[in-house]
Formats: C-alpha cells, structure tokens, sequence
C-alpha cells in the first residue's frame, strides 16, 4: 500500500516536469510555471509521506522495544525473588531441600545466562533503531543513543556476569542482594527509555518544520531555474529584439 501510494505520486510529478519541459519549449511560460509547480507539490507529498512513515516506522519500533525491555526487567524481578527465597530457606537445609537448592541454582544460572544474551541483543538492536532513524527522528535518535550509552556505563551485562558464581556455589546472602542491585538498575534504565519515547511528540513538531523547510527551499530553487529557462527562451534566435538592440 505504502509503495504504490509513492509510485502514483512519482508517476505524477513525472508528467508534470515533462510537460513543463514541453511547455517550456513552445514558449508557454506561465503554463510551464504551473505545471513546475504542481511537479513541485507532487515531489513534496513524496518526501512528506516517506518522512512520516519512515517516523512513524521509528516510533513502532520503539515502542516494541520499550516492551521488550519491560520483559527483561520483570525477569530479573523474578530472578530477585528467587534468590531471595533461597537466601531464606538456606539455614539448616535437609538433604533433599539440598538438592532442590542444587537444581534451582542451576535453573537460576541457564536464566540468567538468558537474560543477558537477550539484554546484549536488544542493546544492539537499540544501536541499530537509533542509526536508523537519524534522518527521520533526529531528536529521538539522539536521545535513544545517549540512553544506551548511559545504560552500558551501568554495566548490567557485566554485574549479571559477575553474579553468575554467587549463585553456582549457593552464597545466597550476596546473590539475593546483588540480584537485587541489578533489578534496580533495570527499573533506571526503563524509566530512561520511557524518557526517550516521550521525545517522540517533540521530535514530530521538529520533523513536521524541517520538512516545510526543506519543501520551500527545494520550490523556490525550482522557481529560479525556471525563471532562467524563461530568459533563455526570449533570447535565443526567431524571439523578437529590443528596440536599440541592433546597430
């Protein structure tokens, strides 16, 4: 849908610079003017319907992260949580509460192993989202790339690491606060993305401008050529000659 929509509004401003050009040649100025100008007009829907889906597009796919990254937050709540009840049932354990332990590090352990594969891809997919929409969300691609810069400088991937072996060798007590720790840095980093998203409002005022700018400078160069066109035409042989012209 999207691409034929852009098709008919090429297609348009193609018939109209060709007949302008026509125009043009059979010295029919003011018509060639108004062609030029609904090629112009043609070429700015264009650019205005690719920059709002394109935004559109940036803004979708934001929001999917934003849930995303709201996944991975509850997960390591419920990694929290885990840990802390094997910190409570830790004292005096039998032997087959040992073994449960045993098993519910190791469940522990392939979760967290998890989580921070899925916490590395979806920085990388952050990175690529805000590269992405550098043309299209300037604003928010800015903030979305200060965000993850902020968040690997609290090095969640590093401290889920660096957990791993409290939790292997049962040291509940460190592994029920750390755990902790790294859920708190999920909840910032979510509260930061959130940040982000709101940005999109601002970032759609400035596309909107940008692209008006950007339209009135790309017609009014057109109105400039064509006005040079027009000169050369009354100019070239066969065009009447002002008087005193000729000696």
């Amino acid at each position: 849908e999207q691409t034929r929509h852009t098709q008919e509004h090429l297609r348009d401003a193609r018939e109209q610079m060709q007949r302008s050009l026509d125009q043009l040649k059979e010295d029919q100025l003011q018509q060639a003017r108004a062609s030029g100008n609904r090629a112009l007009d043609a070429l700015g829907n264009i650019e205005e319907y690719l920059n709002q889906f394109s935004r559109g597009g940036a803004a979708q796919r934001l929001k999917e992260l934003q849930d995303e990254f709201e996944e991975l937050k509850d997960r390591q709540e419920q990694i929290a949580e885990r840990a802390d009840k094997m910190r409570e049932a830790q004292a005096n354990p039998s032997l087959e509460e040992q073994d449960e332990a045993t098993a519910e590090a190791e469940a522990l352990l392939d979760e967290k192993h998890r989580l921070q594969e899925d916490f590395a891809e979806l920085m990388s997919q952050g990175g690529e989202l805000a590269e992405r929409s550098s043309e299209s969300q300037e604003l928010m691609s800015r903030k979305l790339g200060d965000w993850l810069r902020e968040t690997a400088k609290e090095g969640i991937y590093e401290d889920i690491e660096n957990s791993k072996p409290l939790v292997k060798y049962g040291i509940w007590d460190n592994a029920s606060q750390e755990e902790k720790n790294i859920a708190q840095k999920f909840e910032d980093a979510a509260d930061g993305l959130e940040e982000v998203a709101n940005s999109l409002v601002e970032d759609e005022l400035e596309g909107l401008q940008k692209a008006l700018q950007n339209l009135d400078e790309l017609m009014q160069g057109a109105r400039t050529r064509m006005a040079r066109g027009g000169e050369q035409q009354q100019g070239e042989p066969g065009q009447q000659v002002p008087l005193g012209a000729e000696m």
